[in-house]
């Protein structure tokens, strides 16, 4: 119930697919077109020729909750909330909306900016993307319009939770970053790896992806590159993304995922990123106000995760672990941090 209030409170190149013999982009084709599928008679789906494939649901609705509470910290970033909502169109892509809560506080407790640690921030968007979904490929996209200083209700979101868990409460937010307009674009490119799918007799199954990110914009500039490995039992179409990031949605990322939905889906998943930072505006200082945190960042940045899932009765859950290094050079330590997550399907 305590995590339910604290979401209340918070409340193309790498794009491009291969050109079909006519000249046409396959993404821009009807789904029914696309090579390697063929319409299911009757049903108004489409399946893939001489395969069974069982399509995504319709709409879902995802919670994602990012704290470093979770494993007793309370520093740098520090919190975390999106939430999203998508819909499947006819063609088998899908269109999303978002909504999306970022916090950062120093890693001590101050009655203001400390000097060396990373500042009191906030950063809220509402965001609105699109998926291109492919055999063994998919494009997302995603604009995120938002917002910085006061206007995130980083400073009453903090309290709220604070208060709610009898934590102390952190007095330096009236030294928070300046409050401005922001605009960030995201893609995100996934490509299946059929090296690492397997299915057993037994109902065993494991799968894998790589991936691409870029994203630009006001907030952040970079680009990187990440796997995703999952191992279990009737392994779920959508494939979760550990981290809060733009063009992450919570959709499958390929077509003939072979998932039986009649059955529950039982999961383990790993993965590794890493990316190459040319500008994060929370550690560099605003884009339009003279606001210098006096900190620099460290341009290489990896993320390590694991966790576990399961999808029950068409509702995802799914908890996992996330390690990311070192962002800014005085900063102590790494970053450790849960993410919690909950899916509706419908």
């Amino acid at each position: 119930m305590r995590w339910i209030l604290t979401i209340a409170a918070s409340a193309a190149g790498m794009g491009s697919a291969a050109l079909s013999q006519t000249g046409e982009s396959s993404l821009m084709k009807p789904f029914s077109q696309r090579e390697g599928y063929a319409e299911t008679i009757g049903l108004g789906e489409t399946a893939p020729v001489g395969k069974r494939s069982v399509p995504d649901d319709r709409y879902a609705f995802r919670i994602q909750l990012e704290n470093d509470v979770f494993f007793g910290h309370d520093k740098d970033y520090t919190n975390g909330v999106r939430l999203e909502f998508t819909q499947r169109l006819e063609n088998g892509d899908h269109y999303g909306i978002s909504l999306t809560q970022l916090i950062f506080t120093p890693q001590h407790h101050a009655e203001g900016a400390v000097y060396g640690e990373h500042p009191y921030a906030g950063w809220l968007t509402a965001g609105g993307g699109y998926v291109f979904i492919e055999e063994n490929c998919s494009t997302a996209l995603e604009f995120q319009l938002g917002w910085t200083g006061r206007a995130s209700i980083a400073e009453d979101c903090q309290w709220f939770i604070h208060e709610l868990e009898h934590l102390e409460q952190w007095d330096g937010w009236g030294d928070q970053m300046p409050g401005e307009v922001t605009l960030q674009f995201s893609l995100r490119r996934n490509v299946r790896l059929k090296t690492l799918e397997y299915n057993s007799a037994g109902g065993f199954q494991t799968d894998g992806l790589a991936y691409g990110r870029l994203e630009g914009g006001t907030v952040f500039v970079s680009g990187g590159a990440g796997l995703i490995y999952r191992f279990g039992r009737n392994l779920p179409p959508s494939v979760n993304d550990f981290t809060i990031n733009g063009a992450n949605y919570g959709v499958s990322p390929f077509r003939d995922r072979g998932y039986d939905s009649g059955s529950n889906s039982y999961y383990g998943i790993a993965g590794v990123f890493g990316k190459y930072v040319v500008r994060n505006m929370f550690l560099d200082g605003s884009a339009f106000h003279d606001f210098d945190p006096h900190i620099s960042k460290e341009p290489w940045i990896i993320d390590v995760y694991l966790g576990v899932g399961m999808r029950v009765d068409d509702i995802d859950y799914f908890f996992g672990a996330v390690y990311r290094s070192r962002q800014y050079k005085t900063q102590s330590g790494y970053t450790l941090f849960g993410s919690l997550q909950v899916k509706w399907n419908f």
